[in-house]
């Protein structure tokens, strides 16, 4: 099956189907003088003979730990000393963080090289479409990067046959976020079809629907001046979250949900039944422990830290008012930190 962005200009294809890597690859890569693929080691090391014809090979450290200023670096360095050239591609093949960090080597090697995406996990579906690059700092995940489109996506569900289920939770968190932004039907769809546990196998219809959602923000908003702020549900508290416990970025974007919803029962009526989800999210086998346990303060310094927030001691917060219908609110510091500290007793 095949996507293809909308912008005004400088569209691309987004690919996606079972054993499509290398025969997709090949309508691009003859363009080229020379082709880098930039890989995650663990991903490489699963499925070594899939990428057996590709020349320069560098491979990266797994998940978020590329995503330092030193390991892209020592990218750049070596596609430097490999002689690379702006009218050469650089094909990045990874889950969601490789995918940050092989963006954001291309946008910035010799001002920007052309890249590819492969995206090898189910979180991927949602990171890999919309351009955004990023690496993460001291203070806090994706603070450097850019916006830098792919030339296509390479989408080959042939990678999931190898994840792991903490890798299918992960990816199933975004799943989750995409199907509240669409509406109560789509969400109560999802939750019925999954009740009984995440079944890769049979999730196609809301992985592709994902894309479908994720390309229409991306490309009436690319650079999240309105709607697509609304793709950050469950992110700003999930971030914070993320770092602090090196969680796995779908899980932790699970836990920044349950502190929306908690927050918009607030505002309108307890108009959401946590007490179901809640229960819902444990049985199919995420922990949730990371909310009762975490620093509210804590939490609040990373959230301040937060790129999107636009006045001092306020915090950026996307709510829902019902499902489909997302919103975004300021709210102060203080106050969020007391909901996050009421939330605490009902996890």
């Amino acid at each position: 099956m095949e996507f293809h962005t909308t912008y005004s200009d400088n569209n691309y294809t987004i690919y996606v189907d079972n054993g499509i890597l290398n025969e997709t690859l090949q309508k691009y890569t003859g363009q080229y003088n020379q082709v880098f693929y930039i890989i995650d080691s663990h991903v490489y090391d699963l499925h070594e003979e899939k990428f057996t014809n590709f020349d320069t090979v560098i491979k990266v450290p797994r998940g978020e730990s590329f995503k330092t200023i030193e390991n892209t670096i020592a990218v750049i360095d070596e596609l430097l000393d490999q002689n690379i050239k702006r009218n050469d591609l650089v094909v990045v093949i990874g889950g969601g963080a490789t995918g940050d960090g092989g963006a954001f080597v291309s946008s910035i090697t010799l001002r920007g090289v052309d890249y590819i995406h492969v995206p090898t996990t189910l979180l991927a579906h949602d990171s890999a479409i919309g351009g955004k690059t990023a690496i993460n700092r001291p203070h806090g995940k994706n603070l450097v990067g850019t916006f830098y489109r792919p030339n296509a996506v390479i989408y080959d569900l042939d990678f999931f046959e190898t994840l792991p289920e903490e890798e299918v939770l992960s990816g199933f968190g975004e799943v989750i976020k995409h199907a509240m932004l669409a509406g109560k039907e789509s969400i109560n769809r999802l939750v019925d079809e999954t009740k009984d546990g995440v079944d890769i196998t049979r999730l196609n219809e809301f992985i592709l629907y994902g894309i479908k959602t994720k390309m229409y923000y991306v490309s009436v908003d690319e650079k999240e001046d309105n709607l697509r702020k609304f793709l950050n549900l469950g992110h700003t508290l999930g971030h914070a979250l993320e770092y602090s416990f090196k969680l796995k970025h779908g899980h932790a974007v699970v836990l920044g949900i349950i502190g929306s919803l908690y927050i918009s029962n607030k505002m309108y009526n307890d108009i959401f039944d946590l007490e179901s989800l809640i229960s819902y999210l444990k049985k199919i086998g995420y922990d949730l422990s990371p909310l009762k346990e975490m620093n509210t303060t804590e939490m609040i310094h990373y959230m301040s830290s937060d790129k999107k927030n636009m006045r001092k001691s306020f915090i950026g917060y996307i709510i829902l008012r019902e499902y489909g219908h997302p919103e975004l609110i300021e709210i102060s510091t203080s106050d969020l930190e007391a909901l996050l500290n009421e939330m605490k007793a009902i996890i």
